[in-house]
Parts: structure tokens; C-alpha cells; sequence
């Protein structure tokens, strides 16, 4: 079943009825990070999804690039609601994979054919190099690594990690 699309004003008035406010606004309009901040992530994610001027930020600079960021987004999305229902990512397959340029493609662990596989944790661990910052995917990787330290006896092959992962990425 769809979810039902709300506008912003729809979405502001269910903030409301919950107590919540959204106090700045400049020139009678809501800053934008504002606005970002009441929607559900399918929905930024559809916004993203046409805006061909937001994909070039990322580098994405080809005709399918809002369709690329949107598919970013939309498996960023499903990651993020599987761990916020406590489901698990250890040996996932993922049905909506990444896309990958091929420099990336070549980062990630072969399948049983000789090809990457990018269906599972570690191509959206790409994709999020890809969107943060240099020093935000740094201080990303770092806890990470640090997190993979903490349970030693976690294969991180069935994520999709190769044995040389901390120096490729």
C-alpha cells in the first residue's frame, strides 16, 4: 500500500497537533532545512529523485542522475529502516542495489560468477562515501572500524567487506 503524499503545510499541522512547532521562518517562507526536517524520507527521496541541479552537487553528471541519487537515497532509506526496527544487516542480500561507476564496482567482493556483487552493506557504505564530506566519511569509517574491533568474531565478508576494506576505503 502507497502512503499518502502531505503537503508541508499538511505535514506542519500534524507537527502541531503533536506540540511541535517549527518557529523560523525569513521573508514569510520556512528555511529549507526546516522543511527538510518535517518529511518522511520516502518523500525526500522522491523530491531528490527529480532534481537534476542537486545530483550534480554530488558529482553525479550524467542524464540519469537524479534517478541515481533517488536510488542512493531509496537504499539509504531501507537501511535506515532496518535498523531503526531492530532488523538485522548481517548477511543481507538487498533486492535494491546500489549504482555503482565502476571504480567502485571494482571495491566490492566477487559472487560466484566473477562479478561484483553490490546487493549487499558495503555498496551503500560506498554510496555514503560518495555523499558525505571527506571529513564526515573519515570520522564515519573511523567509528566503524572501531565498532568492527569491538566484535572480532564477525565475519565482515557476509556484509560485503573484502580483507583489505580499511585500506580501500
Amino acid at each position: 500500500m502507497a502512503k499518502e503524499f502531505r503537503t508541508i503545510d499538511e505535514q506542519l499541522e500534524i507537527l502541531k497537533s503533536r506540540g511541535l512547532s517549527i518557529p523560523e521562518y525569513r521573508y514569510g517562507h520556512m528555511l529549507i532545512y526546516l522543511q527538510l526536517q518535517t518529511f518522511h524520507c520516502y518523500t525526500l527521496s522522491a523530491i531528490i529523485r527529480s532534481r537534476k541541479k542537486i545530483s550534480e552537487e554530488y558529482g553525479l553528471k550524467h542524464n540519469k542522475s537524479p534517478q541515481v541519487l533517488g536510488n542512493f537515497l531509496h537504499g539509504i532509506t531501507i537501511i535506515r529502516n532496518l535498523c531503526a526496527h531492530d532488523s538485522r544487516l548481517f548477511n543481507r542480500l538487498f533486492i535494491t542495489k546500489p549504482d555503482l561507476n565502476k571504480k567502485e564496482l571494482a571495491l566490492l567482493v566477487k559472487n560466484q560468477n566473477g562479478n561484483p556483487d553490490n546487493s549487499r552493506l558495503f555498496g551503500y557504505i560506498l554510496i555514503i562515501k560518495r555523499l558525505l564530506s571527506s571529513d564526515e566519511f573519515l570520522h564515519f569509517k573511523n567509528k566503524l572500524i572501531t565498532l568492527c574491533s569491538c566484535y572480532p568474531f564477525v565475519e565482515m565478508r557476509y556484509y560485503g567487506f573484502r580483507s583489505d576494506c580499511k585500506d580501500l576505503i
